[in-house]
């Protein structure tokens, strides 16, 4: 246990390092709410690997396919929702093209009949 706290340590102080860096290069601070989900790529991963093996560590083999299957399911339940989210936010932006390019045809229409 001592290790993966280690490891979490140094991840931690990794992605400190580049939310500087990245404030130095923009000079903007760096956006997010804060906690895990405002870690880089490489720390956010690292962080999900090390809490992998901490929880499989003391679980039998049928209690870590059982856990790992459940939070697959709950990954799959986040991403379908987001996905129907994303697909209804497309559709919403479909209908207002639609609607611009209706109001920019009339648009055309009366400028046509002015000339």
């Amino acid at each position: 246990m001592k290790d993966y706290g280690k490891l979490l340590e140094m991840l931690t102080d990794q992605s400190e390092n580049k939310d500087c860096e990245l404030e130095k290069i923009s000079g903007k601070p760096k956006q997010g709410g804060g906690g895990f989900l405002s870690l880089p790529p490489e720390p956010f991963t690292g962080l999900a690997t090390i809490l992998g093996f901490i929880i499989a560590n003391g679980l039998t083999i049928n209690e870590q396919n059982a856990v790992g299957n459940f939070i697959e399911l709950i990954s799959q339940v986040i991403l379908t929702i987001n996905a129907q989210g994303s697909n209804l936010q497309a559709q919403n932006s479909n209908v207002n093209v639609s609607e611009q390019l209706d109001l920019i045809k009339k648009q055309i229409e009366l400028l046509e009949k002015q000339l």
